[in-house]
């Protein structure tokens, strides 16, 4: 399913929405995770609803539910960065990329001071403290500081991640656990199998994509993605109706996914979804597969309220599309959702009323 010289955006969104089960929801949490194989997880909260939001009957408490049984795991993996991906697949992918992991922060490493006996060390602590069950971020760096490992200035993040690279440890939700004995056996992948496993995965989740997206998205060089993609099974492709409206997370896979975005958002509109380019991404208002804004949530005791900032005047047949997919949300939630027009955020104009 590469990209070939292709210039029908139209068909690209719709088939990436379809890849990515926007289009036909997937029954559970995991199957969501198996299709895509990685989901952009620094926020733990954002990762929820983007696994949510891929669901037939969308609800938090199994996304909640697949992490404490062990299904799921949050690690550093692809590109170095915190993702969600079945249990079954962190260890070969996390072996994959590792090494290419380190190489690229050993820079920020040396000056941190972190030596491989310091890796060693923690490693030690981590290994015994979590044999006794899922421990906290601040548990873990209490008992590093208690061995004379310090942990400020991020060198205690960045000792979880050697960790997480040589595979001790991953994330059940917030907390740190032992990868081993979480949900299905695990399975094992290396060399080429492990690079063709990875582009057949990225291209059944993701697709259509070329080498460059995947070797964005993984942290592959561009030549090993070119390598990968010879070495994949190219899925069939396939559309569907493109929704008219999805409340999509921040950092969610449809923008996240890709180096090459202009399918789906227009460059002018990028930095109303990450100001500044600073690496936050906003949770996105989709309009015909293209992200036409931004929203967030309130909460309240009583419930929660959607605000939603359009970048233009936003169609009026929207407006009940819009209040549909609020529900899905909702039952997400299993609260009341209310939707709130905010000031569309071009040109001062706003949008109509909800």
């Amino acid at each position: 399913m590469p990209l070939r010289g292709r210039t029908d955006e139209l068909q690209i969104r719709a088939s990436r929405l379809a890849a990515q089960g926007l289009t036909a929801p997937l029954s559970t949490v995991a199957e969501v995770a198996r299709r895509l194989l990685g989901l952009q997880g620094q926020d733990l909260t954002q990762v929820r609803w983007a696994l949510g939001a891929r669901m037939r009957a969308p609800s938090l408490a199994a996304v909640d539910e697949a992490f404490a049984s062990g299904e799921l795991v949050r690690t550093w993996s692809l590109r170095g960065t915190l993702h969600v991906m079945p249990a079954e697949d962190a260890g070969w992918v996390v072996r994959l990329l590792g090494p290419r992991n380190l190489a690229r922060g050993a820079g920020r490493l040396r000056q941190l001071g972190v030596t491989e006996a310091d890796v060693r060390a923690v490693r030690s602590i981590a290994e015994r403290v979590l044999r006794d069950g899922p421990r906290s971020r601040a548990e873990l760096f209490a008992r590093f500081e208690a061995a004379g490992q310090a942990t400020a200035t991020q060198r205690g993040i960045h000792l979880l991640f050697c960790l997480s690279q040589a595979g001790v440890l991953v994330q059940a939700g917030e907390d740190f656990v032992l990868p081993e004995g979480r949900g299905p056996r695990p399975r094992v992948l290396d060399g080429d199998d492990a690079l063709a496993a990875l582009a057949t995965r990225y291209l059944e989740g993701h697709g259509p994509a070329t080498a460059e997206d995947l070797a964005f998205w993984s942290g592959l060089t561009l030549g090993e993605a070119r390598r990968a993609m010879g070495l994949a099974s190219i899925p069939r492709e396939s559309a569907g109706a493109v929704p008219p409206v999805l409340l999509l997370a921040g950092f969610d896979e449809y923008l996240l996914g890709y180096t090459e975005r202009s399918a789906v958002i227009s460059p002018a509109h990028f930095e109303r979804v990450c100001p500044g380019s600073n690496g936050v991404f906003r949770p996105m208002l989709v309009l015909d597969g293209v992200i036409r804004g931004t929203w967030r949530r309130e909460r309240s005791r009583t419930g929660s309220t959607v605000e939603l900032t359009p970048f233009a005047r936003v169609p009026p047949g929207a407006r009940a599309a819009v209040s549909a997919v609020a529900e899905r949300y909702a039952r997400f939630l299993d609260e009341p959702v209310a939707v709130r027009w905010g000031n569309v955020a071009a040109k001062g104009q706003r949008s109509p009323e909800a």
